[in-house]
């Protein structure tokens, strides 16, 4: 079995632009330092791969990237629109002439505030996500609010809307220790 591995850091510079009221766009600039690998290993459990996976010796590269959002919003609605690696930089492979790539991501959002000091926002892929083999198209949403001035509730959940759901929900509050 051939095993990949494509490690990455992310460096940027963050800049956003009103352009007019209620509309702004934002972009970051970034290098992305890419870690590869690759070698073939026997046929074995998911564990043993990764450990595999884990110990290999990998060169690195630099590729410039952009990210970018924009966000729309007025009164009490929100939307936003962001997409990730747009120049879906990619990673030769040390001794061949294969490519591991970052995929191109988008992703849109809403948010709304339904009552003071309560919000409700949901958010989506527009794209696949994930390995070839098991793709994920994320959905979330959420909510949160003031119970009280010092105390505040939040809770959500997250699936995806391709392939496996998998479903997991969250909850959490906070208490403000200072004065509000």
């Amino acid at each position: 079995v051939r095993l990949d591995k494509l490690t990455t850091y992310h460096t940027g510079l963050t800049t956003v632009q009103s352009l007019v009221q209620g509309v702004a766009v934002g972009t970051t600039v970034k290098i992305v330092h890419g870690d590869i690998a690759t070698t073939i290993v026997p046929e074995g459990n998911r564990n043993e791969r990764l450990d595999d996976a884990a110990a290999l010796s990998t060169e690195g590269t630099n590729k410039f990237d952009a990210d970018i959002g924009v966000m729309v919003g007025g009164g009490r609605l929100k939307a936003g629109f962001t997409v990730r690696n747009v120049t879906e930089p990619s990673f030769t492979i040390t001794g061949t002439s294969d490519k591991m790539r970052l995929d191109r991501q988008m992703r849109l959002g809403v948010a709304v505030s339904f009552a003071e000091g309560w919000s409700a926002a949901s958010d989506f892929d527009l794209t696949h996500n994930g390995p070839v083999e098991a793709p994920v198209r994320s959905f979330a949403a959420g909510t949160e609010g003031r119970l009280t001035r010092k105390i505040f509730v939040r809770s959500g959940f997250h699936l995806s809307t391709i392939g496996e759901a998998r479903p997991s929900f969250s909850a959490g509050g906070s208490f403000a220790v200072m004065p509000a």
